[in-house]
């Protein structure tokens, strides 16, 4: 569980900080072929929604954080990979859809068993 949260935490890290700082051009450049269609000012919410989320997947190893907000953040990003396909799906690019499915499936385990801090307990 340790792994998944960690791996799942640095995805979204990373999605976050780079759609939080970078030009949308950048964005494109890296692959986030999602965001073509939506504003800047949306881009940037996503990619505070995602920075801020991920890090409840790291503070529970540091401070004992809510089990309750962890598992509401997984429940978030299961959420928004399940709109991530579809956007992928509709424009035929079906291994990022593939990418979106694993982290669906990601964030149920996370959702599902709680953080990986309270299973120690």
């Amino acid at each position: 569980m340790f792994l998944i949260q960690i791996f799942t935490g640095a995805i979204f890290l990373f999605s976050g900080f780079s759609k939080t700082f970078l030009k949308k051009s950048s964005l494109l450049a890296l692959g986030q072929t999602g965001i073509e269609n939506i504003d800047v000012w949306q881009i940037r919410l996503i990619g505070i929604c995602e920075f801020l989320g991920s890090m409840t997947f790291f503070l529970p190893f540091c401070i004992g954080f809510s089990e309750l907000l962890t598992r509401a953040t997984a429940l978030g990003f299961l959420l928004m990979m399940i709109f991530a396909a579809q956007i992928h799906f509709s424009r035929g690019e079906y291994k990022v859809v593939l990418f979106n499915i694993l982290l669906m499936i990601l964030n149920l385990i996370i959702f599902s068993f709680g953080p990986a801090s309270t299973l120690a307990r």
